[in-house]
């Protein structure tokens, strides 16, 4: 609801669409080539079972 996912795929250049602005890092223009190739975005899915043990969760992911 505050926007996290959102501002980090936009942060990582990942989000559909076109914003508007620029990005820096560490001073420099960061275009969405140099943001794909140096960043990672997982975006948080709860895939846990209940009936599963942590070993075999693990054995399935």
């Amino acid at each position: 609801g505050a926007g996290k996912t959102t501002l980090l795929a936009t942060i990582s250049r990942r989000i559909k669409g076109e914003p508007t602005g620029e990005i820096y890092l560490n001073g420099k223009s960061a275009d969405r080539e140099l943001m794909v190739g140096i960043s990672g975005f997982v975006p948080q899915e709860d895939l846990a079972v209940e009936t599963l043990t942590v070993q075999e969760h693990m054995e399935f992911m």
